[in-house]
């Protein structure tokens, strides 16, 4: 009997089976789907529209909807918001107090403009005020890699 995919033959190990693995099978039955938006099949290296942003893009995966991280990111969010507003609520009530409370640059004092600042690999609630310029420059040793120390006064949402 040959396999309704990939046309291997192969010896049934029930008289309805109509492929020779699990794979074959999901495979097939992933691109019968095809109209369907969840897990939508495309070939690799042909064209699509993204789904945020309309823009066109090369298939990279066959289930890619996005053209980048940036419009995947901005429907994640969107769904995180949707399945649980109360941590979406309860968050904002302690950043809400934490703004209250802090409203100068912990580094150089600046009390102008202030950008709060989620201090990584020490979880979510970890914020910091900081101006602009320095906040811009901790992102930029963020990026290339070097270690940022932690600012003097780093308190949690929940002290503040």
């Amino acid at each position: 009997m040959k396999c309704d995919y990939c046309n291997k033959e192969f010896t049934p190990k029930v008289n309805r089976q109509r492929f020779c693995c699990k794979r074959c099978s999901d495979y097939y039955h992933q691109l019968k789907k095809v109209g369907k938006e969840r897990n939508m099949v495309r070939p690799i290296n042909s064209k699509d529209n993204c789904k945020v942003c309309n823009s066109e893009y090369i298939v990279k995966a066959g289930a890619q909807k996005y053209c980048t991280e940036k419009c995947k990111r901005i429907v994640t969010r969107k769904n995180y918001k949707i399945r649980h507003p109360d941590k979406v609520k309860a968050y904002k009530v302690r950043f809400g107090k934490y703004k209250k409370n802090h409203k100068a640059c912990i580094i150089c004092g600046f009390d102008e403009v202030v950008n709060y600042h989620h201090v990584k690999g020490t979880g979510i609630n970890e914020v910091v005020c900081l101006c602009p310029n320095d906040h811009a420059i901790i992102h930029k040793k963020e990026r290339e890699g070097f270690p940022v120390p932690l600012p003097r006064e780093t308190k949690t949402l929940d002290q503040a």
